[in-house]
């Protein structure tokens, strides 16, 4: 029986959060009834404007609808210009209405596509304003997809300006191919394509530390400094005041020492910048496999906060036992909750929020990851820092006045390294920060071995509502100042054969941390029992002290000999030593004695001589 084509279907498309094509929710059966292939292509400028090209095209599967009407959804501050809109056979004046959050725009068919397996297009052009969220020395774009939509295909491509020298570091998902200057995504299932362009970012950072004694007593506080890691290297160009000591704790935060007076206020004013890598550096890799022996016991601790008390009860937790099954449980159980956000709510833990999984943000996450992992086994950690973020919905950052956001680590044991990774970011916007992270994460502590301390930046606070963290992303490398302060305790005047003890305190007055730094003692002549020490982290205003012993050989006169003080084999200090025999000096010791006594003995003979004569 033949069903003439009256009923027709208003087809509603949404643009996301940035710019991309999300369908309004269709019933199962309209699902069925047309296949839509989505072709995006953008050209982005060297200014992060980009001309975008946007096909769509619709097939109907059935003989008895079709489409008369496509809509798509702009959000309000969707920045779109010359517009431009086309069907298969002439140009269409679009119906567009302003107001509320989305700008809707109505494209009619000129000649609706009738009948099963007819076809229809759209064509739309039009200018989009910094779709290329350009930072620093990067260019970063988050692309909102249509994710596992029957009937759906989305595809993606972009052409790079030919003068922009700009190199894809970071792709999620992984590209289809790549063409020259073009990239193209076929065929996207994931909620989000992500991708970087530039190896490296540079964020100048300005932190500032305020510390109060309100006691009768001096005390002294320690403070964390932003740290080095494997994808984070630092420079501090001052810090002031300075402080009285600078050292490394067990899960090598940096940790810098000051003294306050009964009742004194202190401001400490960081200056400095953050390099983020996308892959890790070797040196801290291998410094990290080397001490993870005397981590591994505090990093499987599963009390406080990551006390999963309830997973016991859990089937489905259970039956995660890979460090990826667990992080997809994570993301997909948990639920951010915005209204949180800049509120001094307390901290849930994994055990609460396993009871209130709505009411998570991003601590929460962590703690739920950091619980599930070590109770499987897996050495796990937590970072404070700073996120930057150009969206706080697809993005979301939780600390008051400060902008401060937490995530996971955990130890890759077959590769010897820690892998960050970000269950809230994959939770809010789709993108998979599982199989590769971003450079947008500024380490300002780490807690392993305790679930609270340090304090990162920004929560030193006398006044909540100060503003102590300045980031701004930097188109250029830092400059590095390597340089070191010597202060030795060593005898200048020895005698062969004794034995002597000598002392040296080198200060990293630099602005970086030097990673296998060696100190060296160095002389042709004496014998010196630690002659080479290597300090694995220096870290600047930080002072290594040196002790050793020392000796000089048997001399049948006196003689000079020179010491050299090296470092990283720069020599820093050349010292001249005096040697002389030891029994030359004892008797050039006694004659002098001698000679002090016959000195005496004669004033006194001639003392009492004058007496007489008197």
């Amino acid at each position: 029986m033949h069903h003439s084509p009256k009923l027709f279907l208003v087809v509603l498309a949404h643009i996301a959060l940035f710019l991309i094509f999300i369908p309004a929710h269709i019933s199962a059966d309209e699902d069925i009834q047309f296949k839509t292939t989505y072709e995006a292509h953008y050209t982005p400028r060297l200014n992060g404007d980009s001309d975008v090209s946007l096909s769509i095209s619709i097939v109907n599967m059935r003989s008895d609808i079709y489409i008369k009407e496509f809509s798509i959804l702009f959000p309000t501050q969707f920045s779109m210009s010359n517009l431009l809109v086309k069907d298969d056979y002439e140009t269409i004046t679009p119906v567009i209405d302003r107001g509320g959050e989305f700008t809707k725009i109505s494209i009619p068919f000129s000649h609706p596509p009738i009948g099963k397996n007819a076809v229809g297009h759209i064509y739309m052009n039009f200018e989009q304003k910094n779709l290329f969220k350009t930072h620093g020395a990067l260019w970063e774009i988050i692309i909102p997809t249509i994710h596992n939509k029957p009937n759906t295909v989305f595809n993606i491509s972009i052409t790079l300006p030919e003068k922009s020298n700009r190199i894809l570091s970071i792709a999620k998902p992984s590209p289809s191919s790549i063409a020259g200057n073009t990239i193209f995504w076929k065929n996207i299932t994931t909620r989000t394509v992500y991708a970087v362009f530039g190896d490296a970012q540079y964020y100048t950072l300005n932190l500032t530390y305020t510390l109060k004694n309100d006691g009768l007593r001096p005390v002294y506080y320690d403070i964390a400094l932003p740290p080095p890691t494997a994808y984070q290297d630092i420079v501090i160009n001052s810090l002031t005041p300075q402080p009285e000591k600078v050292y490394f704790d067990e899960d090598y935060n940096v940790l810098a020492r000051y003294t306050l007076f009964a009742q004194e206020e202190k401001k400490i004013n960081f200056k400095g910048g953050a390099t983020l890598f996308v892959r890790p550096q070797s040196e801290i890799n291998v410094l990290n496999a080397q001490n993870i022996a005397h981590q591994n016991n505090y990093l499987l601790e599963t009390t406080g906060y990551w006390d999963a008390g309830l997973a016991g009860k859990n089937n489905e937790i259970e039956e995660n036992n890979s460090i990826e099954s667990i992080y997809r449980y994570v993301t997909s159980h948990l639920t951010y909750d915005y209204s949180r956000i800049n509120t001094s709510k307390r901290r849930l833990g994994a055990t609460k929020v396993l009871a209130d999984p709505k009411s998570a943000v991003c601590t929460e996450f962590t703690d739920l990851f950091i619980a599930l992992s070590r109770k499987k086994g897996f050495l796990t950690r937590e970072i404070e820092g700073y996120g930057f973020s150009q969206d706080k919905n697809l993005r979301p950052l939780s600390s008051m006045t400060d902008i401060l956001h937490t995530w996971p680590e955990y130890y890759d044991e077959k590769n010897k390294q820690w892998i960050p990774i970000d269950p809230t970011w994959e939770n809010t916007s789709g993108i998979d920060y599982f199989s590769s992270f971003d450079l947008n994460h500024i380490v300002f502590a780490i807690h392993g071995k305790d679930q609270s301390y340090p304090f990162p930046a920004g929560l030193y606070k006398v006044d909540d509502t100060a503003k102590d963290i300045e980031i701004t992303p930097s188109d250029k490398p830092f400059e590095k100042k390597i340089a070191v302060q010597l202060n030795e305790n060593i005898q200048r005047k020895i005698t062969d054969t004794t034995q002597y003890r000598g002392t040296v305190k080198i200060k990293n007055i630099g602005t970086t941390f030097l990673i296998n730094s060696v100190f060296e003692l160095k002389s042709s002549t004496l014998a010196i029992d630690t002659p080479k020490i290597t300090f694995d982290l220096f870290a600047p205003y930080q002072t290594k002290e040196v002790s050793f012993t020392y000796s000089a050989p048997s001399v049948s006169q006196k003689t000079n000999v020179n010491l050299s003080l090296l470092f990283n084999t720069y020599p820093i200090r050349n010292i001249s030593l005096s040697v002389t025999s030891l029994y030359a000096d004892i008797i050039l010791k006694a004659i002098g004695i001698a000679i002090a006594i016959i000195t005496l003995l004669l004033v006194y003979l001639l003392f009492r001589t004058r007496q007489k004569k008197v």
